[in-house]
């Protein structure tokens, strides 16, 4: 009986593997590869460097998101707001559940939108919503109010950070690809992720989420200037 519980699941999370590689077509790059480098990372910076820039900046709003506005916002809400413990988890975690429900939902809905575009989107509602947001914290609203602006935080959040991450896998050809997703990733974690709580304890968060999303449009920009963004096999 313990074998058959311990197996069954590992069996039916295989057969749920299989059946969605089925849907990608492995072929169009990776069978193709013809080009080796000992040393990626110098092949990126020589070849892709414009590439590699344009992942940092697109990574820099999702790093920010994840470090400045939930997990430094349990402090944010107790030292700058004055909300008790209750307050701060029960927003939290509204917060918290609607991000994870949409993220999946929403990098779903940019393969049909367009990813560039969609999370485009997700910028500009970013930009023009966090003014309000930070604005009613400060004002200690009621719970109603607060409890609608932490879900569309998490719902803006969910479209931006479930999208950018396959932005970046696309605009890097299939030979660097690792490398140079790793380098956007670690770079604008490192960076903007790691300086996000300082920088909002010096200055207003608000301009920080603003420039964030300044260097994201940057980025998409750049992307939307020099290549295309491949997808399921395909070129857009």
């Amino acid at each position: 009986m313990k074998l058959e519980n311990s197996v069954f699941p590992r069996c039916r999370i295989l057969i749920f593997k299989f059946s969605i590689e089925k849907k990608f077509d492995r072929n169009f790059g990776f069978s193709n590869i013809k080009d080796f480098y000992k040393i990626p990372i110098i092949s990126v910076f020589k070849s892709h460097k414009r590439k590699v820039i344009s992942g940092i900046l697109v990574t820099s709003l999702g790093a920010t998101i994840v470090s400045l506005l939930f997990i430094s916002m349990v402090s944010y809400l107790k030292n700058f707001g004055n909300y008790n413990t209750g307050e701060i988890t029960y927003l939290t975690t509204i917060s918290m559940i609607a991000y994870l429900s949409c993220m999946a939902l929403m990098g779903a809905l940019s393969d049909f939108i367009g990813r560039v575009k969609f999370l485009t989107i997700g910028v500009v509602f970013l930009a023009i919503f966090i003014v309000p947001f930070y604005e009613l914290i400060n004002l200690h609203g009621n719970l109603l109010s607060m409890t609608v602006s932490f879900f569309v935080l998490g719902v803006i959040s969910g479209v931006i950070t479930g999208t950018f991450p396959s932005v970046i896998a696309g605009i890097f050809p299939t030979n660097i690809r690792y490398t140079g997703v790793a380098i956007s990733f670690n770079v604008g974690f490192a960076f903007f992720g790691g300086l996000s709580p300082l920088f909002a304890s010096m200055f207003n968060p608000i301009y920080l989420v603003w420039l964030s999303c300044l260097l994201c449009f940057i980025g998409l920009k750049l992307i939307s200037n020099e290549s295309r963004i491949i997808t399921f096999g395909k070129v857009i």
